[in-house]
């Protein structure tokens, strides 16, 4: 329920596999507007193509031998802008039969923000595409995740301290959790790998820009 919930909540255009990075504006609402005046779109954005986002594409063969393509899209939950997108595109989902316009108020979606936030953590989500490939990252080992999940930060390479399944988090996704590291505008590599089972085992390698990872005048993580 949790990944058909996740799903409809931030598809909103066809063929997202193909186009989810182009499907919204050239418009940088991160940088371009504070986040009282952010609008569903702009969370959308934000979401999917903002620094914060990186992705994985793959191919892969269904039942019947046709091939099929897939995506793995991770993000820097701990991060700000993401979180107060999350809060946003959430809070402004109305319920089924139930026709709501109204943009939720900017003090509510800053309350669940916070509420998102891990102290002291850094932590990166994962959605997979198709939906029955996500369904499989609540049986991910813990044990074989731990030796095959780091996260490289200029010279320092962190262990994994804690994954939670999809099945366990607000959202639906999967999170990565990792001791926060100090990352500014000189670090030179901000990079999360890990191997996932679905399908098979295949590797992520996700680099993101620290340079890039401003957010109201300063690196935001």
């Amino acid at each position: 329920m949790r990944v058909v919930r996740l799903l409809l909540l931030f598809v909103s255009v066809s063929g997202i596999l193909l186009v989810v990075t182009a499907a919204f504006g050239e418009g940088r609402p991160w940088i371009d507007k504070p986040p009282e005046h952010w609008t569903l779109q702009d969370a959308e954005a934000i979401l999917w193509k903002s620094p914060w986002v990186g992705y994985k594409e793959f191919r892969f063969f269904n039942s019947r031998g046709l091939a099929r393509d897939g995506r793995i899209c991770a993000r820097i939950q701990s991060a700000r802008p993401i979180r107060l997108a999350l809060a946003l595109a959430f809070q402004a989902q109305p319920e089924p039969n139930v026709v709501n316009l109204k943009t939720p108020d900017a003090e509510s979606v800053q309350e669940m923000a916070e509420q998102i936030h891990l102290q002291g953590e850094f932590v990166i989500s994962i959605i997979a595409f198709p939906p029955s490939f996500h369904r499989r990252l609540d049986k991910q080992p813990f044990e074989q995740l731990q030796k095959e999940t780091f996260l490289t930060v200029g010279s320092l390479k962190l262990p994994l301290q804690r994954y939670v399944p999809p099945k366990d988090t607000t959202f639906g996704e999967a999170w990565f959790r990792f001791a926060r590291p100090e990352i500014t505008s000189n670090t030179d590599r901000v990079q999360f790998t890990t191997r996932l089972r679905v399908p098979g085992k295949m590797k992520v390698s996700i680099d993101f820009d620290p340079a890039k990872l401003q957010f109201e005048g300063q690196v935001d993580y």
